[in-house]
């Protein structure tokens, strides 16, 4: 899990969907993505998981049951990158 800042150039679901995040142009919020996965990949994971990427934020009520969620999601992270 990142624990990070949503800054103007996120990233968001369609940006990524059905791609290799390594492959993709490093600009904006992808360079953030693809060193976030690097760390975590080195770290011995297979899956990543980061809320710009993961939370559609044109949906209101996924956004809010996402802030209502977050805290058990990070008690269950088996790791959390700040």
């Amino acid at each position: 899990l990142l624990s990070h800042r949503w800054e103007e150039m996120k990233v968001v679901p369609p940006d990524i969907q059905d791609k290799v995040v390594y492959e993709l142009n490093a600009v904006g919020g992808i360079v953030k993505l693809q060193s976030f996965c690097k760390v975590a990949r080195d770290a011995g994971y297979r899956w990543a998981w980061m809320d710009t990427c993961c939370i559609n934020k044109r949906s209101n009520t996924e956004v809010q049951e996402s802030v209502n969620s977050i805290f058990v999601w990070y008690c269950h992270s088996a790791l959390t990158i700040v």
